[in-house]
């Protein structure tokens, strides 16, 4: 890399404007020159010279004299330069060291947007396509009221069966209300991670609940109705206690 570009990217680092930068290296090339020579120099307007030498100034990148009663500028040092990017980079660390301090105290006054949860719509050819995309491919565990789903459809539990037949997943169902095709079912699927359990009949539900990968997708049972996934941890939890205090009941 050349040594011009080496020392461009130096003051940049320092948070140089493209026209600091470039008054920068005029300065260095010559002698100390004034605002009207440096504005014809660079091909910076004058008004905005004045600005430019001001940064600069402030950077301490450039020093002024009298020459025959007229104010000149001269470019530090390249070594000063180096000077200035060793402080900076000692700054950055003091900095880094302290707020590697406070961040414990600032991690809960922020407030995250990505918390909120996301929520997606299924209508109901794509909501069943969704459930055989869950059921095929993750763990999982669900609430389901086959004797619904099959009111409704017919075909339903042998194309679930087909769905998940050969599947090795980890699997746990509450089935209401009871329903011995449903168990004959899962126990010709062979897959001895693949558990079931009644629910008692007091309890009712009228959707298809499945509980996966931190998330909840509801399907309703009836025709026309439509599926939501809700990807939310708390709500995942939540749904998760219900289901393991069901469980353990049943």
């Amino acid at each position: 890399m050349k040594s011009r570009e080496v020392l461009t990217n130096a003051l940049q680092g320092l948070g140089c404007s493209k026209d600091a930068v470039e008054v920068y290296l005029k300065l260095m090339t010559t002698r100390s020159l004034s605002i009207s020579e440096i504005a014809d120099r660079t091909g910076i307007q004058r008004t905005k010279c004045y600005l430019v030498i001001d940064e600069l100034l402030e950077k301490q990148l450039v020093f002024n004299t009298i020459e025959r009663k007229i104010k000149t500028f001269k470019a530090c040092v390249p070594s000063e330069v180096l000077r200035l990017l060793q402080k900076q980079i000692a700054d950055t660390q003091d900095l880094h060291s302290n707020f590697k301090k406070v961040l414990p105290e600032l991690a809960p006054l922020h407030i995250d947007n990505m918390d909120k949860p996301k929520i997606s719509y299924f209508q109901s050819k794509e909501a069943v396509k969704m459930v055989k995309q869950i059921t095929c491919n993750h763990d999982f565990r669900s609430i389901f009221n086959p004797r619904l789903a099959y009111e409704n459809n017919p075909e339903i539990l042998s194309e679930y069966r087909s769905a998940i037949k050969g599947s090795n997943q980890e699997v746990r169902e509450l089935i209401t209300p009871k329903s011995t095709e449903f168990y004959d079912l899962v126990k010709s699927l062979k897959n001895p991670k693949h558990q079931v359990k009644f629910l008692p009949k007091s309890f009712e539900f009228y959707n298809d609940i499945i509980l996966y990968d931190n998330k909840v997708f509801f399907m309703g049972l009836r025709p026309g109705k439509v599926g939501v996934l809700i990807e939310d941890a708390d709500m995942y939890k939540s749904f998760s206690s219900i289901f393991e205090a069901l469980w353990s009941a049943s």
